[in-house]
């Protein structure tokens, strides 16, 4: 078995879809003679999930970074941190973790010291995942793939200062000429960074989409549910506003239509917690603070219809939610609320597995609801998905991609 470097400071126990995607590739990787040996943070940020470490398999090698350094360093890192905060805008920074960085670096050079390491993978978000990476590839000139699971400079949901923001293309410039894969979730990703940086070879940048855990769903049937239930399953931030979705529901309030309608939501809501009150119908919406994943997946088996809420696009959208993929292998009809052009919308409309309205469209996303919520009650929500495009977005067939990109370049 050869053995890989996974960088990826989001990991289980936290409970956040960056490190469940990193926990899959560690699950998966060995399925094809790879033993990942992974650096990430001792820190535990949000919730926590213990058994998402239950999934691994005994051979992964876990070794965490303290959050700050100790000593003197502890002083440097903490001067360097005030100095940062004041240059970036709250997001930008949080993407850096510079409070990581130097003992994540210490650790990963022992470890590429004691361990025969073939190749090494950087996961972000955060950046620091690839700062650690780009490192270490100069520590050591292994094999370096970079993994984002979202872009960077060109990241709609985000701006920063002009200064700030050129400074930030030099080290996306730096990690992506260093590098020797760079690996996206979309085709939509992948070719706005090949506009930014029209210097990288184009067969240099892959694609490699989110995944779903066939294991995840083992043991568990869809319920027949005493109303119709729509299930949210993820946090609000962002430019993502359910504010169309709940302005719909409560015109459907107006028509009479809602007393067999339940809408449950999992997950932080951010500055959305008090809009259903406010539009009068906080009564059919039930919301759930975060929870184990595997309930939350059985809470998907328990739904009718399952909610996606991407952000409003001016162009296509080039994010790939987590909870997508997860619905997929759910069996339930999708409601996807995302720009028409986006990976979102290919995926549903490419595996048959629901319908697409764009997250501001109040009336479209009132008429949707409507026409399923009738299906519903005339005992039936068609549905036929295409079982072999939705098989393209399991753990095991992705995580095989990465296998091939391993054997290219060692």
């Amino acid at each position: 078995m050869k053995k890989i470097l996974l960088i990826a400071y989001y990991f289980p126990p936290m409970l956040v879809s960056e490190s469940i995607r990193s926990m899959r590739t560690a699950k998966y990787l060995p399925h094809f003679d790879y033993d990942p040996v992974v650096l990430t943070t001792n820190a535990i940020e949000g919730k926590a999930d213990q058994s998402l470490l239950e999934q691994l398999p005994p051979e992964v090698l876990i070794h965490r970074a303290p959050f700050i350094a100790g000593g003197n360093m502890r002083i440097q890192m903490i001067y360097l941190t005030t100095l940062m905060r004041r240059l970036f805008s709250w997001q930008h920074f949080d993407h850096y973790k510079f409070e990581w960085l130097a003992p994540a670096i210490a650790l990963g050079s022992r470890i590429l010291k004691e361990e025969r390491i073939v190749a090494i993978l950087s996961r972000s978000t955060p950046i620091a995942s690839h700062l650690v990476g780009l490192m270490l590839k100069l520590i050591s000139g292994l094999p370096w793939i970079a993994d984002f699971s979202d872009p960077w400079t060109q990241n709609p949901l985000f701006s920063c200062k002009k200064p700030i923001h050129n400074f930030e293309v030099t080290v996306e410039r730096f990690v992506a000429r260093l590098s020797d894969k760079i690996l996206f979730t979309s085709p939509y990703a992948r070719e706005m960074f090949l506009r930014q940086h029209k210097e990288i070879h184009p067969e240099k940048v892959e694609v490699i989409q989110n995944s779903f855990d066939p294991s995840d769903y083992e043991g568990l049937n869809r319920e027949k549910t005493s109303k119709f239930t729509v299930t949210y399953a993820g946090s609000l931030y962002g430019q993502r506003s359910p504010e169309s979705f709940f302005k719909a529901l409560a015109s459907l309030r107006k028509e009479n239509v809602t007393s067999e309608i339940l809408v449950r939501f999992i997950g932080e809501m951010g500055p959305y917690e008090d809009l259903p009150k406010k539009l009068g119908v906080d009564d059919i919406v039930e919301v759930h603070r975060v929870l184990p994943h595997k309930e939350v997946i059985s809470y998907l088996f328990r739904s009718d219809v399952l909610l996606l809420i991407d952000a409003p696009s001016t162009g296509p959208s080039v994010f790939l939610p987590m909870k997508l993929v997860e619905y997929l292998r759910v069996g339930a009809p999708i409601l996807a609320l995302t720009p028409k052009q986006g990976v979102s919308a290919d995926i549903v409309q490419s595996t048959k597995t629901g319908v697409v309205v764009h997250p501001t469209e109040e009336l479209a996303i009132r008429n949707a609801l409507m026409e399923l919520y009738s299906k519903y009650t005339s005992g039936h929500i068609p549905f036929d998905p295409d079982h072999i495009q939705i098989e393209n977005y399991s753990a095991k067939h992705c995580t095989a991609k990465l296998a091939r990109i391993l054997r290219e370049l060692s």
